[in-house]
């Protein structure tokens, strides 16, 4: 038993930033180990976006256990597949579960259940709650296989299962998991990613003769900074494989004996950065404010703009912003004009076009800018006919945007917000809050405004690396996220000379 843990933990070394589902699967290990089929427990579902280490924790795990990994794609799994058909129906093997359960020479150590947020994808919604109920009797113990007519057991075999959202694993597997968070990495945590693990694969993949290719720190830095910019390291192990086997090519033609990367040679290996950088000053003009978004992929930085456009037809704003939000942000600025210093109705619904657009890597057709309808003389706020994308968290960048046009101030450059906004003027912490302040140090920017209610889980989620990077100032309030977002007037001018 002491041996088998051991070796466990040893698996597992190596893993950076993984520390919370390490610890949760190796407890998950041990009560494997020491009670076997009378362990019970949840399961598993290793949660983040791509490349963020979910199949190298199962890899370690299996490793660990001694014995091989199964893994089983459900994205393209409905009921039939995972129960198996009756041989009298036609069926000509068991299910899937028990062929991967059951159809080897020995049991795996570890069942990998991938993209369990996407089971029976694309089927109709009737369909994927089936699937999903023969997966509830696979953790209950009761699942038959219908073609063997026998139960599918795994009385030796750890489940786990993945998934890039928590939010959408099925409703019905709701009370039979325990979903554990890895929010993606920061930039410190990939360099070092980079040069103990994907460099040393990335040379030997190349077949680089030892000693042959240098890739310098400032290099790995700037691979990092400027064309992998994702939460995860897929991307990054994609283009430093790229980059070995262009120097080891020069060598293989006889170029050079000895190829040393600098950050400089980047652009000739691998094209442009596909980091856009912050477009420089968008963040000091008067009405423009950094926001934060949760998407699939993982955290990413918006730019959330409002402009006077007057009183025409077909004013717009972009699908990503509540309705309650604007509410929100109107009713603040009519409520605080006079400390504002501005007519009641300095700034009416009628008269504003607000957009919000989300960075996205070049190249990958990802910038998030759909707009829809808001006709002009409006005195209520409609809702959006495009739902699809909208984001509490985008809701205090948008009150910042709309003050600093109400005001006539304009917006610190290097600040960005993120919360909820109640009608009340409250902040509250959204769904992702980690994954976004992630992605705020990932862009360069250095002061995020985070809702109060939100700061104690940030500083368990986040890296040491990244909270000294960031100040993160907690906001409980509408007016106190304006006060520390905007820039006096006189001090914008004085910035101008």
């Amino acid at each position: 038993m002491e041996q088998a843990l051991a070796r466990l933990r040893r698996a597992f070394e190596g893993l950076v930033g993984l520390e919370q589902p390490r610890r949760r699967l190796l407890e998950r290990a041990a009560l494997q180990l020491r009670f076997g089929a009378g362990a019970s427990a949840p399961l598993a579902v290793l949660t983040g976006p791509a490349g963020s280490g979910r199949h190298a924790l199962a890899e370690a795990l299996a490793r660990g256990l001694g014995g091989p990994l199964v893994a089983l794609d459900l994205r393209a799994l409905g009921e039939a597949e995972l129960r198996g058909v009756p041989r009298a129906g036609g069926g000509l093997e068991p299910g899937a579960l028990m062929r991967a359960l059951q159809g080897g020479p020995a049991p795996p150590a570890v069942l990998l259940l991938e993209h369990i947020d996407e089971l029976a994808a694309g089927a109709p919604p009737a369909e994927r709650a089936r699937a999903a109920a023969a997966l509830r009797e696979l953790l209950r113990g009761g699942l038959v296989d219908r073609f063997a007519g026998a139960a599918v057991r795994g009385a030796h075999t750890l489940l786990v299962a993945t998934a890039e959202h928590p939010a959408v694993i099925p409703p019905l597997l709701a009370g039979e998991v325990e979903v554990l968070l890895h929010h993606g990495y920061d930039r410190d945590q990939k360099v070092r990613i980079a040069r103990e693990r994907l460099l040393p694969e990335a040379l030997r993949a190349a077949g680089a003769p030892p000693g042959s290719v240098e890739v310098t720190p400032a290099a790995l830095e700037r691979l990092v900074a400027e064309y992998a910019p994702e939460p995860g390291v897929a991307g990054l192990a994609e283009r430093l494989g790229l980059v070995c086997r262009r120097a080891a090519a020069r060598i293989a033609l006889g170029e050079a004996d000895v190829v040393r990367l600098g950050p400089e040679e980047l652009p000739e290996l691998l094209g442009p950065p596909l980091a856009r950088p912050l477009p420089a000053g968008a963040g000091a003009e008067i009405g423009a404010a950094w926001g934060l978004t949760w998407l699939r992929r993982g955290g990413e930085v918006t730019l959330v703009e409002a402009l006077r456009a007057g009183s025409e037809p077909g004013l717009v704003r972009g699908s990503a912003v509540r309705p309650e939000a604007l509410e929100s942000a109107f009713a603040f600025i009519r409520g605080r004009a006079r400390e504002l210093r501005i007519e009641r109705e300095a700034l009416l619904p009628a008269e504003v076009a607000i957009r919000a657009t989300t960075l996205a890597p070049a190249g990958t057709g990802e910038d998030t800018a759909s707009l829809t309808g808001w006709g002009a003389g409006s005195t209520s706020l409609t809702a959006s006919t495009a739902t699809a994308g909208i984001d509490p968290g985008l809701d205090l960048a948008v009150l910042v945007a709309l003050v600093s046009l109400a005001t006539d101030r304009p917006v610190r450059p290097d600040v960005a917000a993120v919360g909820e906004l109640t009608l009340r003027g409250g902040v509250r912490p959204p769904a992702g809050l980690p994954e976004m302040v992630l992605a705020a140090d990932r862009r360069g920017l250095r002061k995020v405004l985070v809702p109060a209610a939100g700061m104690d889980a940030l500083e368990r989620a986040l890296p040491a690396s990244t909270l000294a990077r960031l100040r993160l100032v907690p906001v409980e309030r509408a007016e106190e996220a304006a006060r520390e977002s905007l820039i006096d007037i006189v001090i914008a001018r004085e910035l101008d000379r």
